[in-house]
């Protein structure tokens, strides 16, 4: 199955991903967030989902597995608590299975106004990275705050798609990866000046087994 990235005609529309190579074509348009907080600067940008189920995995507590009884049971101070986290997973995935079919649209992952502990965090949308995943999806698109666009690049997260000429207005960032001391402790490294610019592309593909 090939999914294929690319900018839509539509205002409302940031990206439109095409499955071809199944039964059903599917088509998932990308819109803005809902769930941003007012007075903050987010960037829309298309995140790579494979990477960052690397990177999100190591909060298990916040992590929502493909399988969802491997969620940790130490998260929970109780049987029924951790009955309850299974529940509520599988009913917030459920709704997203129902919904999109219908709608063809899922708004953009918002993400916390700082980081947590260093790490990029997830304000709203968890359980539609859940659904994308199961429909093999290789992206989603996050509402990143402006001072968190740092900690994406240096970790790598973003989708890699082709220049297009359509690029919009670039923003001048200064990343600042984190890096471990000898004694555990982060610090800050500054890397050179870069570009994060509105990733916009037509006719990327992705195939997907």
């Amino acid at each position: 199955m090939y999914w294929t990235i690319s900018t839509s005609n539509k205002p409302d529309v940031l990206w439109q991903a095409n499955a071809t190579g199944r039964s059903n074509n599917l088509c998932i348009e990308f819109i803005e967030s809902t769930d941003t907080a007012p007075k903050v600067n987010y960037q829309t940008i298309l995140i790579d989902l494979a990477k960052w189920d690397e990177y999100w995995k190591q909060d298990a507590c916040n992590f929502v597995p493909e399988v969802i009884e491997h969620f940790p049971k130490d998260c929970c101070q109780t049987e029924s608590a951790y009955q309850s986290a299974l529940a509520m997973h599988r009913k917030k995935i459920e709704r997203w299975q129902k919904e999109v079919p219908k709608t063809g649209r899922v708004p953009a992952v918002c993400f916390e106004t700082s980081l947590v502990n260093h790490r990029l965090k997830i304000k709203q949308g968890r359980h539609r990275i859940a659904y994308l995943r199961q429909i093999k999806l290789p992206v989603f698109a996050a509402a990143i705050p402006i001072d968190c666009i740092a900690a994406l690049h240096c970790n790598q997260l973003h989708y890699h798609l082709s220049p297009s000429p359509h690029v919009g207005r670039s923003l001048s960032v200064m990343q600042t990866c984190p890096v471990t001391n000898q004694t555990g402790s982060f610090s800050q490294r500054t890397t050179k000046s870069a570009k994060i610019r509105p990733l916009i592309i037509n006719g990327d593909s992705h195939e997907t087994s």
